[in-house]
């Protein structure tokens, strides 16, 4: 069994959010009988490869909040593409990284922070020539997840906001306070 971290949802509320992921990891593993994929999949695919430069900021606050809830689901297909577009969505917004982060870190799935921290460093590593970028991720990364003084226990979680803030260090983009 899963330790939980926090728990801020009522029992019903994490039973309803199992069933739906349930069915999303049943429904999304197939494609309609017509062929055509899934629309998570369609979604996830979407997030990832097409050019994101048009969109609002709106659209894509909201496929990143529908992204970091396909990181909770147990299906690791879904899980890998929704990191790997998760990573494209904030890579053309990266503004949005330190409210999603905040809304997400206390979610009760270990999965979800993992997978948020995850495109968190993957957004590090590919924005090595922006160092607004990577100040705001290491930042946001360091106040949410060290500042207290009490880092998590899940090993990739701290391994991944660890290699995020140290990329903005060795880049010489470490804000004040870090």
């Amino acid at each position: 069994q899963r330790r939980r971290r926090n728990a801020p949802c009522s029992p019903a509320v994490r039973m309803s959010r199992s069933t739906r992921l349930r069915e999303i990891r049943s429904r999304s593993e197939a494609d309609d009988e017509d062929g055509t994929p899934h629309p998570i999949d369609a979604l996830i695919d979407w997030a990832w490869r097409a050019p994101k430069e048009r969109a609002g900021d709106d659209v894509l606050r909201l496929t990143a909040t529908f992204l970091c809830w396909c990181l909770a689901t147990p299906n690791r297909r879904i899980r890998d593409r929704a990191t790997r577009a998760l990573a494209a969505v904030l890579l053309e917004r990266p503004t949005l990284f330190s409210d999603l982060l905040a809304r997400f870190v206390g979610v009760d799935d270990p999965y979800v922070l993992e997978r948020l921290l995850a495109a968190a460093y993957g957004m590090a590593c590919a924005s090595l020539t922006r160092p607004d970028v990577l100040a705001g991720l290491a930042s946001a990364v360091f106040h949410h997840v060290f500042a207290d003084g009490r880092p998590p226990v899940h090993l990739l979680v701290r391994d991944f906001a660890r290699g995020t803030v140290e990329v903005a260090a060795i880049h010489g983009a470490l804000g004040p306070g870090i």
